[in-house]
């Protein structure tokens, strides 16, 4: 009997995709789409000084500072503000209560994670829940 392979299985299996860094073995499928297990990431417990890139191999464009990180408790590292305009945000369907608005990469259009209307209230009242 065939098994079938997840892309998630994919992802972590074949990495060879040019187009990414290997900061992580999930890049492929969360650059695409997918989301990475909660509080899977070393990245959620990170507290000092810096920014957050773009995975993809030769973007490297600045999403995110960690002044503006939080622990929000979902297991995803949480921002209340994006740097500039790096990134961009897809319209949402009838499921965007649930899951979000899309959030992506303004230069690559890579899948970042999703956006909340969840977040502090005393900074943007935003949540962004990134991969």
């Amino acid at each position: 009997q065939r098994r079938r392979t997840s892309a998630r299985h994919a992802a972590e299996e074949e990495d060879d995709d040019p187009y990414l860094s290997p900061r992580s073995r999930l890049a492929g499928y969360v650059l695409n789409g997918g989301t990475e297990p909660a509080f899977s990431s070393p990245l959620n417990d990170i507290k000092q000084s810096g920014d957050f890139v773009c995975a993809r191999k030769g973007c490297d464009s600045v999403l995110f500072r960690t002044d503006t990180k939080y622990d929000s408790g979902t297991g995803w590292p949480s921002f209340w503000d994006p740097v500039d305009d790096n990134v961009k945000l897809e319209k949402g369907n009838f499921m965007s209560f649930m899951f979000g608005t899309e959030c992506k990469c303004a230069k690559c259009d890579g899948h970042l994670g999703h956006r909340f209307d969840d977040g502090p209230i005393m900074k943007s009242g935003k949540r962004y829940c990134i991969n």
